[in-house]
């Protein structure tokens, strides 16, 4: 479980930087018109969906689990 809050936080901290990232990008002015569309865009869709359905949407792995017997041949065997 440990791990699986680390995952959240830490997915949780690059969205905050992205945000920061996409703002100074459309305060810039220095993005095309269609491209300037996109940002707004992206930055509604990330201000507006909550960090688990964003990781839903990428279809990312939340949890892994190894079976011991798995675990021990893949971890304690050399060669």
């Amino acid at each position: 479980m440990q791990a699986l809050i680390y995952y959240y936080e830490y997915f949780n901290e690059e969205i905050r930087k992205l945000k920061v990232v996409l703002e100074n990008e459309i305060d810039s002015g220095n993005l095309k018109s269609d491209m300037l569309k996109t940002t707004k865009k992206l930055k509604t869709w990330v201000n507006n969906t909550p960090l688990y359905l964003q990781l839903q949407w990428f279809d990312t792995v939340e949890q892994v689990e190894i079976s011991t017997k798995f675990r021990s041949r893949r971890w304690n065997n050399v060669g």
